[in-house]
């Protein structure tokens, strides 16, 4: 269904839901991204359907901050559903819930390099710079095995190389 130019956004969101009678949750039905969150387009912006609700009817999303589920329910745009945290108030909540693995490293969250400790930010550089952009660094114990494996190689390659040289 297109838009009408003159259509305001709050007119557009209303369209986009049904009440979901179980558990009260606006669930969204319009298009869902990939990570299964509601998504419209307005005006030429791409939008997250529930931080398009979240300012709609509570009021402005600060800067660096997420906008997080009561309901754990991705499509839900209920504005009391909703609730305003930092990347690392939303994996809390999520590790208390049961929606994350217990051995998750304590400053990981949504970032897509893994955690942020300075020791995994050092290894994701070094990689980087190794172009080893096959291994994706998830947590600090996994980043440190990684970086254990490859210095060993390196070695190896090394004594090779010296090796070589002497005969």
């Amino acid at each position: 269904m297109k838009c009408k130019k003159n259509e305001s956004l709050l007119e557009r969101v209303n369209k986009k839901y049904k009440i979901n009678p179980n558990n009260d949750c606006w669930e969204w039905t319009g298009h869902k991204s990939g990570l299964g969150y509601g998504g419209l387009t307005f005006m030429g912006n791409k939008m997250r359907a529930h931080r398009v609700s979240y300012e709609l009817f509570i009021g402005e999303i600060p800067t660096g901050m997420m906008v997080c589920h009561k309901c754990d329910n991705r499509i839900c745009v209920n504005p009391f559903h909703l609730w305003i945290g930092t990347p690392a108030d939303n994996t809390h909540d999520a590790q208390k819930k049961g929606r994350l693995p217990k051995s998750i490293h304590p400053s990981a969250s949504h970032y897509k390099n893994g955690c942020r400790c300075d020791e995994c930010v050092n290894i994701n550089r070094e990689r980087a710079a190794k172009s080893m952009s096959k291994y994706r660094l998830i947590n600090h114990e996994k980043a440190m095995a990684v970086w254990r494996k490859h210095e060993a190689k390196r070695k190896i390659k090394r004594l090779e190389e010296k090796l070589k040289k002497s005969v």
